[in-house]
């Protein structure tokens, strides 16, 4: 559900029809990512300790499906925050990177939680973790910085400071010594 809502998210991104959220502001878009997140990187290091020990992992991967629904849901509201449609797009790809990652290391714990003592498996559960958290960097990190609108008003405020200062009468200045 997850991956079918980041796919039209990103469909409209594409193509301007990214609808806004009325009353969701960008600062507040992005608290619910950082919330949301922080939740599903709690979900994913249970899943994690479980198939390390060994345990049964279904109620670890159902708390995971509902927290990468919450990243989903906050995804699509800071896209929606975002006037720039390539910054609309590099937030959905990101958050369609982290869903992969999160599947992916589903699939490896699953593999060793039926052999928990299986040093490969292991390793291989390590790496997938930390493909993870720098999947997860990555999708906080996106949606930082400027977006058109706020260049474009700042282009508009030097433009507008340059044509005053032109209108200034040139004074000679004394030197110094």
């Amino acid at each position: 559900a997850v991956k079918v809502e980041l796919d039209t998210a990103e469909f409209a991104a594409a193509h301007g029809e990214l609808p806004r959220i009325p009353g969701q502001t960008r600062d507040n878009a992005l608290e619910l990512l950082q919330m949301a997140t922080k939740a599903h990187n709690q979900s994913i290091d249970a899943i994690v300790q479980a198939a390390v020990k060994g345990d049964k992992l279904p109620i670890f991967i159902s708390g995971c499906a509902a927290t990468i629904a919450q990243v989903g849901a906050a995804v699509r509201g800071v896209a929606c925050t975002v006037t720039d449609r390539e910054a609309q797009t590099r937030v959905i790809a990101a958050a369609k990177d982290i869903t992969m990652e999160t599947l992916s290391l589903i699939s490896i714990g699953r593999v060793l939680a039926v052999d928990a003592t299986n040093i490969e498996k292991k390793d291989n559960l390590v790496k997938a973790h930390k493909n993870f958290s720098t999947t997860t960097a990555a999708l906080l990190a996106a949606p930082k910085g400027f977006d058109s609108r706020e260049i474009n008003e700042a282009i508009d405020m030097v433009n507008s400071s340059v044509a005053e200062l032109k209108m200034v009468d040139k004074q000679r200045a004394t030197p110094v010594l």
